[in-house]
């Protein structure tokens, strides 16, 4: 932290016969009733202290805490203000009532909520994905494989957000739900094409190569052109906005590629399901 303004160091100044003077409006701490009363009626009487350092009423006083810039640690400031706070919780008073404000507080609150969404949203997400899977295909592959699709894809998306220095963000914050319906989108396309095919093929490889080349097309396309449209962001002058499109761009490419290959090479070693209508027979 760069420098702290209060009450305890600000100047006074006031004009006298010869032009004006300047001292500390806090010659010493005030340990008695009466000494507390006499700074807070000089306080009360400058104006440039009203609603700045002291309220009008006289109840409140702030101190200013002038943060530091330092554009290499993105960490730098929440953790100043989760450090404020923990010193705070060491101290507690009794009579006293102490307040946190100011843009870097905001930004730490923002944060944690934006944590606090993800942690219960995201499993929610996952719940109602894999309840819908299981009306569509009734089978545990239908629920599985789009999950740890979904997984991998995620872990992509964001450890790639991370690696390149950038923070979470109430714009990035979309960015799961979004590459979330990609990845289920490609998924589901892939295993509603191979329920198709295992309706009149018998071999397994043979349904899954078919698979393969009635979906990666289309497929390609959707991804391409959703890409393309995200990486449009990337030339926005807004960091939260370029960092959205650029990374969501990248997770709708990932969920691509996962899709394609990890649903259908896990399907050569599952038996063959002829429909969600009957039951399972082994392919060759």
């Amino acid at each position: 932290m760069g420098k702290a303004i209060s009450l305890n160091n600000v100047n006074r100044i006031w004009g006298t016969a010869d032009g004006f003077d300047i001292s500390s409006l806090m010659r010493s701490f005030p340990r008695t009733q009466q000494e507390l009363e006499i700074l807070k009626e000089e306080a009360l009487n400058t104006p440039l202290y009203l609603g700045n350092l002291v309220s009008r009423d006289g109840k409140a006083a702030s101190i200013i805490a002038l943060i530091q810039d330092r554009p290499a640690d993105n960490q730098y400031r929440y953790v100043l203000v989760q450090q404020i706070r923990q010193i705070i919780q060491r101290h507690p008073t009794t009579r006293e009532r102490i307040y946190l404000s100011g843009m870097p507080v905001l930004k730490s609150n923002l944060v944690d909520y934006m944590k606090h969404d993800l942690t219960v949203f995201l499993p929610l997400i996952f719940l109602t994905l894999v309840l819908i899977n299981f009306l569509i295909f009734r089978h545990l592959r239908g629920m599985i494989l789009p999950q740890v699709a979904i997984s991998i894809n995620l872990i992509w998306t964001m450890a790639s957000l991370v690696s390149q220095g950038k923070l979470i963000n109430p714009v990035t914050t979309m960015i799961p739900p979004l590459v979330i319906s990609y990845v289920v989108t490609y998924s589901t396309h892939i295993l509603s094409r191979y329920h198709e095919e295992a309706r009149h093929l018998i071999y397994r490889k043979e349904i899954v190569l078919r698979t393969i080349q009635g979906v990666w097309l289309p497929c390609l396309m959707s991804c391409l052109t959703t890409a393309a449209g995200l990486s449009s962001l990337g030339v926005s002058r807004i960091t939260p906005v370029r960092d959205f499109g650029l990374f969501s761009a990248a997770g709708v490419v990932f969920g691509l590629v996962i899709a394609i290959v990890f649903v259908p090479t896990s399907l050569l070693f599952l038996r063959v399901r002829r429909g969600p209508e009957k039951g399972d027979t082994q392919g060759g």
